[in-house]
């Protein structure tokens, strides 16, 4: 449409529209942000959206909100309102180093119901070279090698040469684990050796279902040969990013099909090894459209792509506004975030050059640069990312790096369930360089087992039992996963040592117990917090020095905390640790653990009384069975006990609680034996049991005292616990409270387990039992626990 032909319907040329409205921030004038300045039915905006360039901008805006409901819009839809607010322009990012009145606004239109979202806009749109503040840009026609070189350049200069992560340590060069390691000469188009101190880039892709060339110890030879690669024409995705990798002027390229010989011994080393492969890559390049090999790298060679990637329209002469793509949304909703098996390549690669929805983004540890928005600004602007961005997280703690990566993980699909740890394979290698070189068991870190175990289905999600893998670790699950909360290093590695009794044992290859947390045996780092001081010169924690082996801490050692210690320095080392994710610096924060062993005592707990478990402790060594066990089946001695399990909606719950609470499917009632609620089971991974079957008599395996992190769940309760389970009425026994970041927490609450017996061979006088759900108990409960009672059992938990 020429400029001077522009017709605004009359509904928007009421909002006069001027360039310098979407220049300014949103909260000038005082009382714009946030304004609803336009509000409309669906069916009005449909019949203008024709010939009203601001109307086809709001309706594809509203589309692009609604793309994950396929039915949008329909005839249902068309009495539905819709309003048009004032608010922030390029949202992805955030104002870092820089004052947020550089930011320009954006017109939000939304669906004027709950379910609808808001994370697209209509916002200022200038040419290809604009160099305005976060400013939109329009697309070259083709991709901008000068740009996307100037990106590298860039993040070398101010990022470092590795761009290295806080919590993921640069691995040997994977060479050590393949030599000769194996690439893709783009010249020459065949395999050869990687010269020593060359570059390589990587690619990750979905391979999909295909017929295309993969090396074989039969063609290995051939694939050596110059013009191997023209003589077998290479699927168009990885085509494509050898005519990328020579234009950009690389010589080689790593991919997993052709680089690794997929009937040779060596495949699985290397498949295990994949944190050497791609943190070592100069650059990961990430072709995130399409569900085959052959699709190509979006906006490469189908110019189409890039033409539709950014809709923009004049809404009068010099004013352009356009819909850019929300780079976190689009690529959650790609191919690509789909499959498990391309979470860690994204996870463990330094760079990416992602090709999406024609549109090419640069995504390094600390930045987002793209085509479509002026974004290289230095240190003035970071970008808003989860884990499952590329597997990007900024905190520089190692429990929220594990738990924000198993949570991504475990969003995405797998094709063979028995991957489901080999493909966290890199992953969990590098979390345990970051984590003091803890051993990993099952993909659970045994330095902080305890807590590892606290983990349970999202909300609304139906776990599925996956075989070959244990119940008690996640990987024996299919469905989305999420873990206990961690606080802050220090509290967490106090709860570890005070609040925790378990001495756990697993099976190993050979099916005899061994324990699970053996720092000498693993070759794992004591932690820093071991050493740490407060300000009056008393150890936080009683502790070996990192130069001491034996210091003799145990379980009836001698601590020099008070029960009364000063509450506040709890606060003060949170205000510490937690003032690091403000700094720009991103220090890696020391990782929580056990204690160092020593005899009687080898997970070198310490011990108050306020911090004993509920019954005096009964230590054994399950090592001396007279039938192995099967791998991975932990065996330990705690507190068992039996209780009766409701479903939320039909168990004795109080009218506190409302309608939305009680219906919750993945929550359960814990009764005693008088009928009063006395905890609640949270989980998916439950009994196969309908309503119509509840109540019925479970078993519960005690497992520690709750910190605050598990405890969110119980609030949904408190108003409905008797006297007797009431912290602030606790029946004559005595509760420990401690302040943690602010709160007041009292400790009588367990963290509890509730499994089933199984009908393994592999138990002779023990019962064999696996993990149906997590949970919490008032420890005050096991003083009505159903017949027999409470009491201590040796347990094997497979």
């Amino acid at each position: 449409m020429q400029q001077d032909k522009i017709v605004l319907c009359e509904t928007c040329a009421t909002l006069n529209l001027q360039r310098s409205d979407f220049e300014r921030p949103p909260f000038e004038p005082e009382g714009r942000y946030r304004s609803v300045v336009l509000t409309d039915t669906l069916d009005n905006l449909l019949s203008r959206h024709l010939y009203c360039p601001l109307c086809r901008l709001f309706l594809h805006t509203l589309q692009k909100n609604e793309q994950e409901n396929a039915s949008f819009p329909t005839q249902t839809h068309l009495s539905t309102r819709w309003e048009v607010q004032w608010m922030q322009s390029s949202q992805e990012y955030d104002p870092f180093g820089t004052s947020e009145d550089m930011y320009g606004s954006a017109l939000f239109p939304k669906l004027d119901t709950a379910e609808s979202h808001n994370n697209y806009s209509v916002q200022l749109v200038d040419d290809c070279d604009s160099t305005a503040f976060l400013r939109g840009r329009v697309p070259a026609n083709t991709v901008n090698l000068l740009m996307v070189q100037g990106w590298l350049d860039s993040c070398h200069r101010e990022h470092g040469p590795n761009c290295t992560p806080v919590a993921l340590e640069m691995p040997p060069h994977p060479r050590t684990v393949q030599d000769p390691f194996i690439v893709i000469d783009v010249q020459q188009q065949c395999l050869v050796e990687l010269p020593i101190d060359e570059e390589y880039v990587a690619l990750s892709y979905v391979w999909g279902p295909s017929n295309w060339p993969r090396t074989l110890e039969s063609n290995f030879n051939d694939f050596k040969m110059p013009g191997a690669f023209v003589k077998h024409p290479l699927p168009r995705t990885i085509a494509d990013t050898v005519d990328l990798v020579k234009a950009l002027g690389k010589k080689y390229l790593w991919v997993d099909t052709l680089c690794i010989i997929q009937d040779h011994a060596m495949k699985q080393q290397l498949i295990n090894n994949m944190d050497t492969v791609y943190g070592h890559a100069h650059l990961t390049v990430i072709a995130a459209s399409g569900n085959h090999a052959d699709a190509g790298l979006s906006g490469w060679s189908d110019k189409a792509e890039r033409t539709n990637a950014v809709v923009t329209e004049f809404i009068k002469p010099g004013l352009r506004l356009g819909v850019l793509p929300f780079f976190d949304f689009e690529i959650m909703l790609s191919a690509h975030a789909q499959r498990a098996w391309t979470f860690q390549e994204g996870l463990l690669s330094s760079r990416c050059l992602v090709f999406l929805n024609g549109l090419a983004y640069f995504c390094c540890r600390s930045a987002v640069w793209r085509e479509d928005i002026y974004a290289e600004l230095g240190n003035l602007v970071r970008p808003f990312e989860g884990a499952n961005t590329l597997g990007r997280t900024l905190s520089p703690f190692p429990l929220r790096q594990y738990q924000l990566q198993v949570t991504a993980y475990t969003y995405r699909k797998l094709t063979f369930a028995s991957d489901a740890l080999n493909a966290f394979a890199g992953a969990h290698k590098a979390l345990a360089r970051a984590m003091d070189n803890t051993r990993f068991w099952y993909g659970m870190p045994s330095s902080v087992f305890d807590w590892a175990l606290m983990w349970s289905g999202a909300s609304g999600e139906r776990l599925t039992r996956r075989q070959g893998f244990p119940s008690w670790t996640w990987a024996g699950w299919e469905g989305y996963i999420t873990l206990a909360l961690d606080h802050y290093s220090e509290f967490d590695h106090e709860w570890l040592l005070y609040w925790t009794w378990i001495d756990w044992y697993i099976a190993d290859e050979k099916g005899n117990s061994t324990l699970l947390w053996n720092p000498q045996r693993d070759g794992t780092k004591k932690t820093e917090l071991m050493i740490r001081r407060r300000e009056d010169g008393r150890a936080v924690l009683a502790g070996p020095s990192c130069d001491d082996d034996d210091d003799g801490n145990g379980k009836n050692g001698n601590d020099n905390n008070d029960d009364n210690d000063d509450e506040d320095a709890a606060d003060d080392q949170a205000s510490t640790s937690k003032s690091s994710e403000d700094d720009d610096t991103m220090e890696l924060q020391p990782c929580p653990q056990y204690g160092w062993p020593v005899e009687d005592n080898p997970y070198g707990r310490l011990s108050q009384p306020h911090c004993s478990p509920p019954f005096p402790v009964k230590t054994s060594t399950p090592n001396s069975r007279s039938v192995p066990l099967k791998p991975g089946t932990l065996s330990f001695t705690t507190v068992v006990a039996k209780y009766n399990l409701h479903s939320l909606s039909t168990g004795p719950i109080l009218n506190n609680m409302n309608r939305s609470q009680t219906q919750r499917s993945d929550c359960f009632l814990l009764t005693d034996s008088e009928g009063r609620t006395c905890g609640v089971i949270w989980d998916q991974k439950m009994l196969a049991v309908d309503s119509s079957q509840l109540p019925i008599e479970v078993e519960t395996i005690i497992l520690s005292y709750a910190a605050p992190g598990t405890k969110g769940p119980f609030l949904l309760l408190d108003l409905s616990l008797p006297s007797v389970y009431k912290a602030s009425t606790a029946s004559g026994h005595e509760t420990k409270t401690q302040r943690v970041l602010g709160e007041i927490h009292s400790w009588d609450m367990l963290n509890v387990m509730l499994v089933v017996p199984t009908t393994s061979p592999h138990q002779d006088s023990y019962p064999t039992y696996e993990s149906r759900g997590i949970g919490l108990l008032h420890k005050n409960a096991l003083e009505h626990a159903i017949a027999p009672g409470a009491h201590w059992k040796e347990v094997c938990l497979y």
